[in-house]
């Protein structure tokens, strides 16, 4: 979808607004991409594509811009959203800098020309007991009611309905 109006006037003040969610975003990046953190070469990679475009995006050539209130805003959607069980049943979720490099770089990166998104799919391979679950629903509950996608259409798919429901359920 296209970067809400106030996206786009908040680009305009990006040096005035704070962004906590994107500037740990980008210091993971920085992270990896310099061996404090350790990672596998997929992971490398996206990461110093990530910040190889964030100065390309400075050029007029370049397609894409990042736009960092849209990484906001979805981070601090996801962050409103409850633990329903575990040790953390009753608090909100606290994203980890991981989690914000993947919603951040998903949602803030648009194109220049009409302000859609850049990219449409997300793959990500995380361990057990990480959240994928709880990210999950909390990525269906940000594009069903908080996108700017009219009529928008969310799917949980899993190879049964107890698997289904671990998502269902936080959302």
């Amino acid at each position: 979808p296209k970067c809400p109006p106030q996206a786009s006037q908040r680009r305009k003040m990006a040096g005035k607004i704070s962004n906590p969610h994107t500037n740990r975003a980008n210091k993971y990046a920085r992270d990896v991409v310099n061996g404090k953190i350790p990672a596998c070469l997929y992971i490398i990679q996206a990461c110093k594509r990530h910040l190889d475009d964030l100065e390309s995006s400075k050029k007029s050539r370049f397609p894409y811009l990042y736009d960092p209130a849209n990484g906001e805003k979805i981070c601090n959607f996801v962050e409103k959203m409850p633990h329903i069980k575990g040790k953390w049943v009753g608090t909100t979720i606290k994203l980890q800098p991981w989690q914000e490099f993947i919603l951040t770089c998903l949602f803030g990166w648009v194109r220049k020309k009409d302000g859609f998104r850049r990219f449409k799919e997300l793959y990500a391979e995380i361990p057990r007991k990480n959240s994928k679950s709880t990210i999950g629903a909390g990525l269906g509950n940000y594009m069903f009611t908080a996108d700017g996608e009219p009529a928008a259409e969310v799917f949980s798919v899993a190879t049964s309905l107890d698997q289904d429901m671990e998502v269902f359920r936080p959302a």
